[in-house]
């Protein structure tokens, strides 16, 4: 690293009250999350359209009712959206074992919804929804070692 690089980051240390070395490791914690974000907010996407697909199904073992429906039609497409925007990011581009993982969890999730919105059998649709909770399952792994390997390299 050049030495004014080096030389500001020990001002800023300095400035924060910290260590240089732990300013670093602050920094490079944030760098991180920061990369990492677009794809978390996506899996967290995903959660929230399972959560409500959960919440919607009623005891006695139905599909949701219409407007539980809405509800789900609506956290599809932010789950959509959250994908598309997590597939254009420089990360995404890089890495396209992630841009796989959020292309399937997608497609699950939009299938689940056309069942639920054909009136499907539900026992139908928990297959679909458990091949999603799989997919972000393993999206969440993927997030964290991808994580943990950036901070090892730095």
């Amino acid at each position: 690293m050049p030495p004014p690089y080096v030389a500001a980051l020990k001002a800023f240390a300095f400035q924060d009250g910290v260590s240089f070395a732990e300013y670093v490791r602050g920094m490079i914690h944030d760098h991180i999350l920061e990369r990492g974000a677009s794809f978390t907010s996506f899996i967290n996407a995903g959660k929230a359209w399972l959560m409500a697909y959960h919440e919607s199904v009623p005891v006695a073992g139905a599909l949701p009712g219409k407007e539980r429906r809405s509800e789900l039609e609506k956290l599809t497409w932010d789950a959509v959206k959250k994908a598309h925007e997590f597939i254009q990011t420089e990360d995404a581009a890089k890495n396209a074992k992630h841009r796989i993982l959020a292309i399937k969890a997608v497609a699950l999730i939009t299938r689940a919804e056309e069942q639920i919105l054909l009136d499907m059998d539900k026992a139908e649709v928990d297959q679909v929804v458990e091949r999603i909770e799989a997919a972000l399952n393993v999206m969440e792994k993927a997030a964290g070692s991808t994580s943990a390997k950036g901070a090892r390299s730095k």
